[in-house]
């Protein structure tokens, strides 16, 4: 969003691919974060068969990911809900991911 306490740095994660060579699964340390601009325009998004407003989600995702939400504007839930979603390669995302959706 711009705020310099806001901005986080990259942390290092292991992502896991496919070698062909070696017809394995393989662990690589790459560098991930978010880091996201837009127009201040997200109100809401669609979930559960519904409209969530933007403090009901801060407030979900505060549960979904484990982390203490103490901000206000909508810039910190799109970052949440990218943090949410980005699981490829990621085995405990993707797991938390499908069981979000599911259950």
């Amino acid at each position: 969003s711009g705020y310099l306490k806001e901005k986080q740095p990259f942390e290092i994660e292991r992502i896991w691919s496919w070698d062909r060579a070696a017809a394995a699964l393989v662990a690589s340390p790459l560098p991930f974060g978010v880091q996201l601009t837009h127009n201040g325009d997200f109100d809401a998004v669609e979930a559960y068969s519904g409209i969530v407003l933007n403090s009901e989600l801060g407030l979900w995702l505060e549960r979904a990911l484990h982390t203490p939400n103490s901000t206000t504007g909508d810039s910190p839930k799109m970052v949440g809900l990218i943090s949410l979603l980005r699981v490829q390669g990621r085995w405990a995302p993707a797991a938390r991911l499908a069981w979000l959706r599911v259950v």
